[in-house]
């Protein structure tokens, strides 16, 4: 009886584990802002301008006046070449994050005809980047934007409804040069190819006579983008696929109405998001109370269950897409549906937090 009192689990062995690891995370120059302020391991979908701004602070202050010259009272010492290009990469990382909301619209202006109104969020985001890009002293992305603004600027002003074919040239002549400047937080084919593929088989899984032979067609004949398909005739998809008119017509109708690369008003498809998380839920849990049993009615149930669960998931595939989720995404897909439900639950619950706040 004594002896396991006298045993318990060594305090030094885990001190000498943490202490170089606390000595490595202190040297300058790499700045540490996203754990500095906490980063949850599931992100907000865009970062709001407080975070933005007080992230890149924070990266600034660490670099230019280490903690123990602040503590000594020292004077901070000027920011290095080194200390420049870290908080460069610092801003890269995050407007990435930032961008996504400019990239979501783009996304639509680029491919389609969207709505002037549209445009009128892109404000306020652009003059955060603008207002930090100068004080990280990255002048061509400062000119860029003061550019692409004036392009928005001009679109609003125009009294036009929609994005027409003239301006978006001129939307998109003024939007290269970010593209140039900040290649990850402004790329737009890149992340066409991340959505577009997850969104194109998700819908021609929705329709129900179109079956995997059938689908693999409809790529083999070139049909894989989705503004081409929409342009298209049910009697031209039907004679490039060799399928039925009537399963042309239903692929065309749904790609129609789900078309859109981006999420336009982020808070709007979130909402949709959470109404699809909650029903996927609900039948999830109508189908493991029908597979409890063994009738021909439970039997039937199950089958019932199960597709539309499969529809409801995937349209969240299309909603996360649409939101730019394609790495969450990749992750759902490898987890078992009660999971799938509980990720999904808790990136929603953490959409909501109030800028700056932390996750618990």
């Amino acid at each position: 009886m004594p002896r396991p009192e006298r045993s318990p689990v060594p305090p030094p062995l885990p001190a000498r584990k943490l202490t170089p690891v606390a000595t490595a995370v202190s040297k300058p120059p790499t700045p540490p802002p996203l754990p500095a302020r906490g980063a949850p391991a599931e992100p907000p979908l865009a970062m709001a301008r407080t975070e933005l701004e007080s992230s890149l602070d924070n990266a600034f202050d660490q670099m230019v006046a280490p903690p123990q010259a602040k503590a000594a009272g020292s004077r901070p010492a000027p920011a290095t070449a080194a200390d420049l290009a870290a908080l460069h990469g610092t801003y890269h990382e995050l407007a990435v994050e930032y961008c996504a909301p400019i990239r979501n619209v783009m996304l639509e202006v680029r491919w389609g005809e969207p709505p002037m109104l549209w445009l009128e969020p892109l404000g306020s985001a652009l003059l955060a980047l603008r207002a930090m890009s100068a004080k990280v002293e990255m002048g061509d992305l400062a000119v860029a934007l003061d550019g692409f603004n004036a392009a928005i600027a001009a679109a609003l002003a125009s009294g036009e409804s929609t994005v027409g074919a003239e301006r978006r040239e001129k939307i998109l002549a003024a939007y290269a040069p970010l593209s140039n400047a900040l290649p990850r937080a402004f790329d737009l084919d890149g992340e066409r190819d991340r959505r577009e593929p997850i969104i194109l088989r998700s819908v021609l899984l929705l329709v129900p006579d179109l079956s995997p032979l059938a689908m693999e067609k409809f790529f083999s004949a070139g049909l894989v983008r989705l503004d081409a398909i929409a342009q298209a005739k049910a009697e031209e998809i039907a004679a490039v696929t060799g399928l039925d008119r009537a399963v042309a017509a239903q692929v065309l109708e749904l790609v129609k109405a789900e078309r859109a690369l981006g999420a336009a008003d982020a808070g709007r498809e979130r909402k949709h998001l959470a109404m699809l998380t909650a029903r996927l839920g609900e039948q999830h849990r109508a189908l493991e109370k029908a597979a409890a049993g063994w009738s021909a009615e439970n039997q039937a149930e199950k089958r019932r269950y199960r597709r539309q669960r499969e529809q409801s998931w995937l349209r969240i595939k299309i909603s996360l897409a649409r939101l730019g989720e394609a790495d969450r995404l990749e992750r759902l897909e490898r987890l078992p549906f009660a999971r799938k439900i509980e990720a999904l639950e808790s990136y929603l619950s953490t959409e909501h937090r109030p800028p700056g706040a932390r996750a618990a």
